[in-house]
Protein backbone atom coordinates (compact mmCIF):
# COMPACT_ATOMS: atom_id res chain seq x y z
CA UNK A 1 0.00 0.00 0.00
CA UNK A 2 1.07 3.56 -0.75
CA UNK A 3 -0.36 6.37 1.38
CA UNK A 4 0.08 9.85 -0.07
CA UNK A 5 -1.03 13.27 1.10
CA UNK A 6 -2.37 15.28 -1.84
CA UNK A 7 -2.70 19.05 -1.80
CA UNK A 8 -5.01 21.18 -3.93
CA UNK A 9 -4.98 24.91 -3.23
CA UNK A 10 -5.01 24.97 0.58
CA UNK A 11 -6.80 21.64 1.01
CA UNK A 12 -5.22 18.30 1.90
CA UNK A 13 -6.36 14.68 1.83
CA UNK A 14 -4.68 11.33 2.46
CA UNK A 15 -5.22 8.78 -0.31
CA UNK A 16 -4.46 5.08 -0.01
CA UNK A 17 -3.30 3.32 -3.18
CA UNK A 18 -4.17 1.03 -4.86
CA UNK A 19 -7.73 2.26 -5.06
CA UNK A 20 -10.81 2.33 -7.26
CA UNK A 21 -11.72 5.20 -9.55
CA UNK A 22 -14.76 5.94 -7.41
CA UNK A 23 -12.63 6.23 -4.26
CA UNK A 24 -10.01 8.37 -5.99
CA UNK A 25 -12.65 10.74 -7.36
CA UNK A 26 -14.31 11.00 -3.95
CA UNK A 27 -10.99 11.88 -2.29
CA UNK A 28 -10.24 14.54 -4.92
CA UNK A 29 -13.71 16.02 -4.45
CA UNK A 30 -12.94 16.30 -0.73
CA UNK A 31 -10.28 18.87 -1.55
CA UNK A 32 -12.49 20.56 -4.18
CA UNK A 33 -10.47 19.64 -7.26
CA UNK A 34 -12.12 21.51 -10.14
CA UNK A 35 -11.28 19.08 -12.94
CA UNK A 36 -11.54 15.41 -11.94
CA UNK A 37 -10.15 14.39 -15.32
CA UNK A 38 -6.82 15.92 -14.32
CA UNK A 39 -4.50 13.16 -13.14
CA UNK A 40 -1.46 15.14 -11.96
CA UNK A 41 -1.52 16.62 -8.45
CA UNK A 42 0.89 17.88 -5.82
CA UNK A 43 1.99 15.38 -3.16
CA UNK A 44 3.22 16.80 0.13
CA UNK A 45 4.00 13.54 1.93
CA UNK A 46 4.37 9.79 1.47
CA UNK A 47 3.40 8.18 4.76
CA UNK A 48 3.87 4.62 3.56
CA UNK A 49 6.21 3.17 2.45
CA UNK A 50 8.97 5.46 3.61
CA UNK A 51 11.25 4.18 0.81
CA UNK A 52 9.12 6.17 -1.66
CA UNK A 53 9.35 9.43 0.30
CA UNK A 54 11.33 10.95 -2.58
CA UNK A 55 7.97 11.36 -4.33
CA UNK A 56 6.87 14.08 -1.91
CA UNK A 57 6.94 17.82 -2.61
CA UNK A 58 6.36 17.35 -6.31
CA UNK A 59 3.66 16.86 -8.93
CA UNK A 60 2.79 13.20 -9.43
CA UNK A 61 0.45 11.48 -11.85
CA UNK A 62 -1.98 9.72 -9.51
CA UNK A 63 -2.96 7.17 -12.15
CA UNK A 64 0.69 6.18 -12.42
CA UNK A 65 0.92 6.00 -8.63
CA UNK A 66 -2.19 3.82 -8.51
CA UNK A 67 -0.82 1.49 -11.20
CA UNK A 68 2.50 1.27 -9.33
CA UNK A 69 0.65 0.42 -6.10
CA UNK A 70 -1.26 -2.36 -7.87
CA UNK A 71 1.98 -3.79 -9.18
CA UNK A 72 3.59 -3.58 -5.72
CA UNK A 73 0.53 -5.25 -4.18
CA UNK A 74 1.38 -8.33 -6.24
CA UNK A 75 4.88 -8.65 -4.74
CA UNK A 76 5.55 -11.76 -2.69
CA UNK A 77 8.40 -12.97 -0.54
CA UNK A 78 11.34 -10.54 -0.60
CA UNK A 79 10.31 -8.79 -3.81
CA UNK A 80 9.37 -5.53 -2.09
CA UNK A 81 12.78 -5.29 -0.41
CA UNK A 82 14.41 -6.26 -3.70
CA UNK A 83 12.41 -3.50 -5.41
CA UNK A 84 13.49 -0.81 -2.93
CA UNK A 85 17.15 -1.82 -3.09
CA UNK A 86 17.08 -1.74 -6.90
CA UNK A 87 15.58 1.78 -6.75
CA UNK A 88 18.50 2.96 -4.63
CA UNK A 89 21.04 1.20 -6.84
CA UNK A 90 19.69 2.74 -10.04
CA UNK A 91 18.83 6.12 -8.46
CA UNK A 92 15.33 5.92 -9.88
CA UNK A 93 13.02 8.82 -9.01
CA UNK A 94 10.61 8.98 -11.95
CA UNK A 95 7.28 7.13 -12.03
CA UNK A 96 8.02 5.65 -15.45
CA UNK A 97 11.19 4.00 -14.13
CA UNK A 98 9.48 2.75 -10.97
CA UNK A 99 6.68 1.11 -12.94
CA UNK A 100 9.12 -0.48 -15.37
CA UNK A 101 11.21 -1.75 -12.48
CA UNK A 102 8.27 -3.84 -11.26
CA UNK A 103 8.51 -5.74 -14.55
CA UNK A 104 12.32 -6.13 -14.27
CA UNK A 105 12.86 -7.58 -10.80
CA UNK A 106 14.41 -10.69 -12.36
CA UNK A 107 17.35 -8.46 -13.25
CA UNK A 108 18.16 -7.87 -9.53
CA UNK A 109 18.77 -10.77 -7.16
CA UNK A 110 18.86 -10.04 -3.44
CA UNK A 111 20.67 -12.61 -1.29
CA UNK A 112 20.01 -12.15 2.42
CA UNK A 113 21.73 -15.27 3.74
CA UNK A 114 25.09 -16.48 2.37
CA UNK A 115 25.59 -19.33 4.86
CA UNK A 116 24.10 -22.00 2.57
CA UNK A 117 25.55 -22.10 -0.96
CA UNK A 118 22.78 -24.39 -2.20
CA UNK A 119 20.13 -21.95 -0.99
CA UNK A 120 21.99 -19.07 -2.60
CA UNK A 121 22.05 -20.89 -5.94
CA UNK A 122 18.36 -21.80 -5.73
CA UNK A 123 17.32 -18.25 -4.85
CA UNK A 124 19.36 -16.88 -7.73
CA UNK A 125 17.80 -19.24 -10.28
CA UNK A 126 14.32 -18.74 -8.85
CA UNK A 127 14.65 -14.99 -9.30
CA UNK A 128 16.27 -15.01 -12.72
CA UNK A 129 14.47 -17.97 -14.27
CA UNK A 130 11.13 -17.78 -12.46
CA UNK A 131 11.01 -21.39 -11.30
CA UNK A 132 13.09 -24.41 -10.27
CA UNK A 133 12.14 -28.10 -9.89
CA UNK A 134 10.15 -28.65 -6.68
CA UNK A 135 12.06 -31.72 -5.48
CA UNK A 136 15.57 -30.88 -6.59
CA UNK A 137 16.88 -28.99 -3.55
CA UNK A 138 19.73 -31.47 -2.89
CA UNK A 139 21.19 -31.16 -6.38
CA UNK A 140 24.86 -30.09 -5.97
CA UNK A 141 24.58 -27.80 -8.99
CA UNK A 142 22.84 -25.18 -6.84
CA UNK A 143 25.78 -24.97 -4.43
CA UNK A 144 28.11 -24.56 -7.41
CA UNK A 145 25.93 -21.79 -8.83
CA UNK A 146 25.86 -20.12 -5.41
CA UNK A 147 29.65 -20.22 -5.02
CA UNK A 148 30.18 -18.83 -8.53
CA UNK A 149 27.73 -16.02 -7.83
CA UNK A 150 29.43 -14.95 -4.62
CA UNK A 151 32.87 -15.19 -6.22
CA UNK A 152 31.80 -13.05 -9.19
CA UNK A 153 32.45 -9.88 -7.25
CA UNK A 154 29.25 -8.33 -8.63
CA UNK A 155 27.42 -8.33 -5.30
CA UNK A 156 26.60 -4.92 -3.86
CA UNK A 157 26.30 -4.59 -0.09
CA UNK A 158 22.94 -3.26 1.13
CA UNK A 159 21.35 -3.12 4.56
CA UNK A 160 19.29 -6.18 3.59
CA UNK A 161 21.99 -8.32 2.00
CA UNK A 162 23.90 -8.62 -1.24
CA UNK A 163 22.24 -7.30 -4.40
CA UNK A 164 23.37 -8.82 -7.70
CA UNK A 165 22.31 -6.83 -10.78
CA UNK A 166 22.50 -8.87 -13.99
CA UNK A 167 24.47 -6.64 -16.33
CA UNK A 168 23.74 -8.93 -19.29
CA UNK A 169 19.98 -8.71 -18.89
CA UNK A 170 18.49 -5.62 -20.57
CA UNK A 171 16.13 -3.37 -18.63
CA UNK A 172 12.83 -3.67 -20.48
CA UNK A 173 10.62 -0.60 -20.78
CA UNK A 174 7.13 -2.03 -20.97
CA UNK A 175 5.65 1.29 -19.84
CA UNK A 176 6.27 4.07 -22.32
CA UNK A 177 5.23 6.85 -19.97
CA UNK A 178 1.81 7.18 -21.58
CA UNK A 179 -0.15 3.93 -21.98
CA UNK A 180 -0.08 1.26 -19.28
CA UNK A 181 0.99 -2.35 -19.99
CA UNK A 182 -1.71 -5.00 -19.61
CA UNK A 183 -2.10 -6.00 -15.98
CA UNK A 184 -5.16 -7.66 -14.44
CA UNK A 185 -5.48 -6.57 -10.82
CA UNK A 186 -9.18 -6.91 -9.99
CA UNK A 187 -11.35 -9.81 -11.10
CA UNK A 188 -12.89 -9.03 -14.47
CA UNK A 189 -14.94 -10.73 -17.17
CA UNK A 190 -13.13 -9.33 -20.19
CA UNK A 191 -9.99 -7.47 -21.15
CA UNK A 192 -10.55 -4.81 -23.77
CA UNK A 193 -7.67 -3.88 -26.03
CA UNK A 194 -7.90 -0.37 -27.48
CA UNK A 195 -5.78 0.69 -30.44
CA UNK A 196 -5.41 4.26 -31.67
CA UNK A 197 -2.75 5.65 -34.00
CA UNK A 198 -0.37 2.76 -33.39
CA UNK A 199 -0.69 2.77 -29.59
CA UNK A 200 -2.45 0.28 -27.33
CA UNK A 201 -4.25 0.68 -24.00
CA UNK A 202 -6.16 -1.87 -21.93
CA UNK A 203 -9.44 -1.76 -20.04
CA UNK A 204 -10.92 -4.39 -17.74
CA UNK A 205 -14.66 -4.97 -17.87
CA UNK A 206 -16.57 -4.27 -15.81
CA UNK A 207 -14.95 -1.09 -14.54
CA UNK A 208 -15.84 2.45 -13.54
CA UNK A 209 -16.65 4.48 -16.65
CA UNK A 210 -14.06 7.03 -15.52
CA UNK A 211 -11.33 4.41 -15.86
CA UNK A 212 -12.43 3.72 -19.44
CA UNK A 213 -12.54 7.43 -20.25
CA UNK A 214 -9.01 7.82 -18.88
CA UNK A 215 -7.79 4.99 -21.10
CA UNK A 216 -9.07 6.81 -24.19
CA UNK A 217 -7.49 10.07 -22.99
CA UNK A 218 -4.12 8.38 -22.49
CA UNK A 219 -4.28 7.36 -26.12
CA UNK A 220 -5.19 10.89 -27.18
CA UNK A 221 -8.48 9.71 -28.66
CA UNK A 222 -11.38 12.17 -28.53
CA UNK A 223 -14.10 9.51 -28.78
CA UNK A 224 -14.27 5.69 -28.68
CA UNK A 225 -15.52 5.76 -32.26
CA UNK A 226 -12.03 6.81 -33.39
CA UNK A 227 -10.48 3.67 -31.87
CA UNK A 228 -10.38 -0.03 -32.55
CA UNK A 229 -11.65 -1.93 -29.49
CA UNK A 230 -11.56 -5.71 -29.22
CA UNK A 231 -12.38 -8.04 -26.33
CA UNK A 232 -9.92 -10.72 -25.28
CA UNK A 233 -9.18 -13.03 -22.35
CA UNK A 234 -12.44 -14.89 -21.81
CA UNK A 235 -12.86 -18.56 -20.97
CA UNK A 236 -13.51 -20.50 -24.18
CA UNK A 237 -16.05 -22.62 -22.29
CA UNK A 238 -18.50 -19.74 -22.52
CA UNK A 239 -18.21 -18.78 -26.18
CA UNK A 240 -21.88 -17.82 -26.41
CA UNK A 241 -21.46 -15.12 -23.76
CA UNK A 242 -18.23 -13.93 -25.34
CA UNK A 243 -19.71 -13.68 -28.83
CA UNK A 244 -22.76 -11.78 -27.58
CA UNK A 245 -20.56 -9.30 -25.73
CA UNK A 246 -18.54 -8.71 -28.88
CA UNK A 247 -21.82 -8.01 -30.71
CA UNK A 248 -22.87 -5.56 -27.98
CA UNK A 249 -19.48 -3.83 -28.26
CA UNK A 250 -19.82 -3.51 -32.04
CA UNK A 251 -23.51 -2.54 -32.10
CA UNK A 252 -24.04 -0.57 -28.87
CA UNK A 253 -20.56 0.60 -27.89
CA UNK A 254 -18.02 0.08 -25.14
CA UNK A 255 -20.04 1.76 -22.39
CA UNK A 256 -23.08 -0.47 -22.98
CA UNK A 257 -20.78 -3.49 -22.98
CA UNK A 258 -19.24 -2.32 -19.72
CA UNK A 259 -22.64 -1.72 -18.09
CA UNK A 260 -23.78 -5.18 -19.13
CA UNK A 261 -20.57 -6.72 -17.78
CA UNK A 262 -21.28 -5.05 -14.43
CA UNK A 263 -24.78 -6.55 -14.39
CA UNK A 264 -23.46 -10.01 -15.22
CA UNK A 265 -20.74 -9.76 -12.56
CA UNK A 266 -23.29 -8.60 -9.98
CA UNK A 267 -25.93 -11.26 -10.57
CA UNK A 268 -24.01 -14.25 -11.95
CA UNK A 269 -21.41 -16.27 -10.05
CA UNK A 270 -18.39 -17.35 -12.12
CA UNK A 271 -19.49 -20.98 -11.84
CA UNK A 272 -22.90 -20.02 -13.29
CA UNK A 273 -21.54 -18.46 -16.46
CA UNK A 274 -22.12 -21.72 -18.32
CA UNK A 275 -25.74 -21.62 -17.18
CA UNK A 276 -26.04 -18.02 -18.40
CA UNK A 277 -24.58 -19.09 -21.73
CA UNK A 278 -27.21 -21.84 -21.98
CA UNK A 279 -30.04 -19.47 -21.03
CA UNK A 280 -28.91 -16.96 -23.66
CA UNK A 281 -29.03 -19.70 -26.29
CA UNK A 282 -32.47 -20.74 -25.05
CA UNK A 283 -33.82 -17.18 -25.17
CA UNK A 284 -32.13 -16.35 -28.49
CA UNK A 285 -31.52 -12.66 -27.68
CA UNK A 286 -28.65 -10.40 -28.61
CA UNK A 287 -29.35 -6.91 -27.21
CA UNK A 288 -27.87 -5.65 -23.95
CA UNK A 289 -31.22 -4.99 -22.21
CA UNK A 290 -32.46 -8.54 -22.81
CA UNK A 291 -29.17 -10.10 -21.75
CA UNK A 292 -29.20 -7.99 -18.56
CA UNK A 293 -32.78 -9.11 -17.81
CA UNK A 294 -31.80 -12.76 -18.16
CA UNK A 295 -28.72 -12.33 -15.97
CA UNK A 296 -30.75 -10.61 -13.25
CA UNK A 297 -33.30 -13.44 -13.34
CA UNK A 298 -30.93 -16.36 -13.79
CA UNK A 299 -32.31 -18.16 -10.72
CA UNK A 300 -35.67 -18.30 -12.47
CA UNK A 301 -34.21 -20.77 -14.94
CA UNK A 302 -33.32 -24.42 -14.46
CA UNK A 303 -30.40 -25.91 -16.34
CA UNK A 304 -29.72 -29.61 -16.58
CA UNK A 305 -26.29 -30.16 -18.12
CA UNK A 306 -25.50 -32.94 -20.60
CA UNK A 307 -29.16 -33.91 -21.01
CA UNK A 308 -29.94 -35.15 -24.52
CA UNK A 309 -33.40 -36.70 -24.47
CA UNK A 310 -36.56 -37.27 -22.43
CA UNK A 311 -35.13 -40.28 -20.60
CA UNK A 312 -32.10 -38.25 -19.47
CA UNK A 313 -34.40 -35.45 -18.40
CA UNK A 314 -36.62 -37.83 -16.41
CA UNK A 315 -33.66 -39.30 -14.51
CA UNK A 316 -32.14 -35.87 -13.84
CA UNK A 317 -35.46 -34.50 -12.58
CA UNK A 318 -35.88 -37.26 -10.01
CA UNK A 319 -32.24 -37.00 -8.89
CA UNK A 320 -32.48 -33.23 -8.40
CA UNK A 321 -35.87 -32.90 -6.71
CA UNK A 322 -35.82 -34.12 -3.13
CA UNK A 323 -39.58 -34.48 -2.99
CA UNK A 324 -39.40 -37.17 -5.65
CA UNK A 325 -38.06 -40.51 -4.44
CA UNK A 326 -38.04 -43.68 -6.48
CA UNK A 327 -37.53 -47.07 -4.91
CA UNK A 328 -34.49 -48.95 -6.18
CA UNK A 329 -36.77 -51.92 -6.78
CA UNK A 330 -38.92 -49.88 -9.16
CA UNK A 331 -36.14 -48.22 -11.11
CA UNK A 332 -36.03 -50.88 -13.81
CA UNK A 333 -39.77 -50.54 -14.35
CA UNK A 334 -40.07 -46.77 -14.33
CA UNK A 335 -40.69 -45.07 -17.68
CA UNK A 336 -38.13 -42.28 -17.54
CA UNK A 337 -38.79 -41.39 -21.15
CA UNK A 338 -42.48 -40.76 -20.57
CA UNK A 339 -41.79 -38.89 -17.31
CA UNK A 340 -39.27 -36.67 -19.08
CA UNK A 341 -41.79 -36.02 -21.85
CA UNK A 342 -44.39 -34.97 -19.27
CA UNK A 343 -41.89 -32.62 -17.62
CA UNK A 344 -41.05 -31.09 -20.98
CA UNK A 345 -44.73 -30.54 -21.79
CA UNK A 346 -45.35 -28.87 -18.42
CA UNK A 347 -42.31 -26.58 -18.43
CA UNK A 348 -41.86 -26.00 -22.18
CA UNK A 349 -38.09 -26.15 -21.97
CA UNK A 350 -35.55 -26.62 -24.73
CA UNK A 351 -32.87 -29.21 -25.44
CA UNK A 352 -29.62 -27.51 -26.39
CA UNK A 353 -26.72 -28.88 -28.38
CA UNK A 354 -23.07 -28.03 -28.97
CA UNK A 355 -21.18 -26.28 -26.14
CA UNK A 356 -24.28 -25.84 -23.94
CA UNK A 357 -25.66 -29.34 -24.33
CA UNK A 358 -28.42 -29.84 -21.81
CA UNK A 359 -31.94 -28.73 -21.04
CA UNK A 360 -33.14 -25.23 -20.06
CA UNK A 361 -36.54 -24.40 -18.61
CA UNK A 362 -38.27 -21.70 -16.55
CA UNK A 363 -38.88 -22.88 -13.00
CA UNK A 364 -41.43 -20.59 -11.43
CA UNK A 365 -44.35 -20.44 -13.81
CA UNK A 366 -43.21 -17.18 -15.43
CA UNK A 367 -42.87 -16.70 -19.15
CA UNK A 368 -39.80 -15.62 -21.04
CA UNK A 369 -41.68 -12.57 -22.26
CA UNK A 370 -42.46 -11.55 -18.66
CA UNK A 371 -38.74 -11.55 -17.86
CA UNK A 372 -37.69 -9.66 -20.99
CA UNK A 373 -40.42 -7.02 -20.51
CA UNK A 374 -39.52 -6.38 -16.87
CA UNK A 375 -38.88 -2.65 -17.28
CA UNK A 376 -42.05 -1.70 -19.14
CA UNK A 377 -44.23 -1.12 -16.08
CA UNK A 378 -41.31 0.37 -14.11
CA UNK A 379 -40.71 2.89 -16.88
CA UNK A 380 -44.37 3.97 -16.87
CA UNK A 381 -44.34 4.36 -13.09
CA UNK A 382 -41.15 6.39 -13.07
CA UNK A 383 -42.47 8.60 -15.86
CA UNK A 384 -45.48 9.50 -13.75
CA UNK A 385 -43.48 10.46 -10.66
Amino acid sequence: MITATVKYNDNYTDIEFPCSEAYLSAKLMEIHVDDLSSTTHYITAITEPKELSFLKDRLVNLDELNYLAKRMDSFFGDEETQFFEAIKLEHFTEMKDLINLTFNLDKYTLIKDVSDMGKVGREYLLNTEGCIPAHDEDNPKYAQIGRELLRSGHGIFTEHGLLFPDQNRPFEELYNGKTFPAYIYDQCLFVGEIEYEGQTEFIYLPDDERAIQKAFRRLGAETPENCSVILTDFCSEHNKVFELFKDILNNEGIYKANSLAQTVKTFVNPQDLKKLSAVLEYADVSDSESIAALAENLDTFGYAQEINDYADLGRWWIDNHDELQLSIVLEDYFDYDQFGSDIHEEYSGTFLADENSGYVYIKYGRSLQDILDRDEDEGLSMGGM
